[in-house]
C-alpha cells in the first residue's frame, strides 16, 4: 500500500449505522487502488463532526481503531474520498439472501473496524447488567419506527408495522426455542408495547427512546433537544452487537440490520421484511393509484 486516504462523508442526514457500510466500502476501494484509508469525521460536515469539535477527537475513535493504526493527525494525506462509495454493504436483498458476499464483508468488517478500548468496556458492561451468557436462546428483533414512520423517506426500505413485528417475534421465539427476545428500536411506543407482550422475556440496553411521530429526523430531533450524541451512538452500537450475538434475527431492511448481519457469525434464522421502498414500489403508493 502506498498513499494515505482521508474517507470522508459530507452528508448531515447519515447515521452511524449508514457510516458504517459506507466506510466499509470506502476501505475496499482504498484497499483496491492501493491506498491506506484513514477516518476522518473531524473535517466534513455529518452528525459526528460537532461531537469531534466539542471533545477534539476524531469521533469515529471513539467507537472504532482505524483500520491502520494512523489517525488524521499522524499522516499527510494526499488522497480525499468522500460520499457513498459504488460498492458497499447495502440494505437490499440481494446482499441479505447472499451468504457468500455477506461473509466476504463480514472479512472484511473483522479485519479493519475494531471496536474501542471505550466502546469495549461499554459493550462488555451492557452484557454482564442483561446477564447476556445466561439467557440461553435470544431473538434478535431490529425495528425502526419514528422518523420512519411519520415522514417515509424516499427510496428507503419500507418498514413493518407494530402487528406485523409483535406476531412474527411471537412466532419465531416458538419455531426457533428462543426463550428470549432482545429488542433494539429508537421508538418508545414500540419498546413499551413489546414490553406489554413479552414481560419478564423480552430484553433491551437502550436508555434513550424517541416519540413514535417525531417531526424531524432523528439528527435535527438531536440537535433541537440536546440530546448527548455520544451516549446515544454507543448505546446504538452496544445494540448492533447484541443483535449479532442473538441465534436469530428478524427486522425490516435497515441499514442497522446489515450491519448486525455483518457483525454476526451467522444466524439459525434471518428473517427481513422486504416491502418495497417509500414512494416507489410500497403498497401506500400504488393504491393510490388503484383506488
Amino acid at each position: 500500500l502506498g498513499d494515505y486516504c482521508l474517507i470522508q462523508r459530507n452528508d448531515m442526514g447519515c447515521g452511524l449505522a449508514s457510516l458504517i457500510l459506507t466506510n466499509l466500502g470506502q476501505i475496499l476501494n482504498c484497499l483496491q487502488t492501493g491506498k491506506i484509508p484513514v477516518i476522518d469525521t473531524v473535517n466534513p460536515q455529518n452528525f459526528l463532526f460537532e461531537l469531534s469539535k466539542k471533545n477534539d477527537v476524531n469521533s469515529w475513535e471513539i467507537f472504532f481503531e482505524q483500520p491502520f493504526g494512523k489517525g488524521v493527525n499522524d499522516i499527510q494525506a494526499k488522497y480525499i474520498t468522500d460520499g457513498i462509495p459504488n460498492i458497499m454493504p447495502r440494505a437490499e436483498m440481494d446482499l441479505l439472501s447472499n451468504d457468500e458476499l455477506t461473509k466476504l464483508w463480514r472479512r472484511l468488517y473483522k479485519k479493519y473496524m475494531n471496536f474501542s478500548e471505550e466502546m469495549f468496556v461499554e459493550i462488555k458492561k451492557t452484557k454482564d447488567d442483561l446477564r447476556w451468557d445466561d439467557r440461553g436462546r435470544i431473538l434478535g428483533v431490529i425495528a425502526r419506527g419514528t422518523d420512519y414512520d411519520r415522514n417515509r423517506p424516499h427510496n428507503h426500505p419500507v418498514q413493518p408495522n407494530l402487528t406485523e413485528l409483535l406476531k412474527k417475534t411471537e412466532k419465531e421465539m416458538k419455531d426457533f426455542n428462543c426463550g428470549f427476545c432482545y429488542l433494539a428500536t429508537e421508538d418508545k411506543m414500540i419498546k413499551d408495547a413489546f414490553l406489554d407482550k413479552f414481560h419478564e422475556r423480552l430484553l433491551f440496553s437502550q436508555n434513550i427512546y424517541y416519540p413514535h411521530k417525531v417531526e424531524s429526523f432523528l439528527n435535527h430531533y438531536n440537535c433541537k433537544n440536546d440530546i448527548d450524541i455520544c451516549k446515544k451512538n454507543k448505546e446504538y452500537l452496544t445494540a448492533l452487537f447484541l443483535l449479532s450475538r442473538c441465534n436469530c434475527l428478524i427486522g425490516g431492511r435497515s441499514s442497522g440490520l446489515v450491519v448486525a448481519n455483518i457483525m454476526s457469525e451467522g444466524f439459525d434464522d434471518l428473517f427481513v421484511w422486504n416491502k418495497g421502498k417509500y414512494g416507489i414500489d410500497d403498497e401506500y403508493e400504488l393504491m393510490r393509484y388503484i383506488m
